[in-house]
């Protein structure tokens, strides 16, 4: 009887046999696994990237749009010496702004330096990037046309 097992088990054992013991695939799947797992993980953190500067370009937009409705209606120069909390405070119209997002405006005359009607206009946009606060200066000089 154990004569004829042997030969069953050698019979099964042929060498010309073509294909894979479950051991051999589950180290390949193994393998694969870890391949992917590494090719996925570095996604995410480029994921957060690409939504942090997409939040850093709308807070772009939004100071340029302020700055520049206040170059185009610069009868809304006024010396502040106090931040301006929003753009509400100075009847501004860029209809650009980002519901998660306020701006701060200080606007300072200029003229200490024997230059007349020079505002320097600095814009700060502030906005929370999961839970951490985040922010964005934009400054530039304008000249008030009377």
């Amino acid at each position: 009887m154990a004569a004829i097992i042997m030969s069953i088990n050698i019979n099964c054992l042929k060498k010309d046999e073509k294909g894979l013991t479950l051991i051999e695939v589950l180290i390949a799947l193994v393998i694969f696994s870890l391949i992917a797992v590494s090719v996925v993980s570095m996604y995410i953190p480029a994921a957060m990237w690409v939504e942090k500067a997409g939040k850093e370009t709308r807070a772009l937009y939004y100071a340029s749009g302020i700055i520049e409705d206040l170059r185009a209606h610069n009868e809304n120069l006024y010396e502040v010496t106090r931040t301006v909390p929003g753009d509400e405070n100075l009847n501004l119209n860029h209809g650009c702004k980002p519901d998660d997002m306020t701006a701060e405006i200080t606007i300072d005359l200029r003229g200490d330096q024997g230059l007349n009607n020079l505002y320097e206009v600095t814009v700060t946009v502030s906005w929370f990037e999961q839970e951490i606060p985040d922010s964005l200066i934009l400054a530039t000089i304008i000249r008030k046309i009377q």
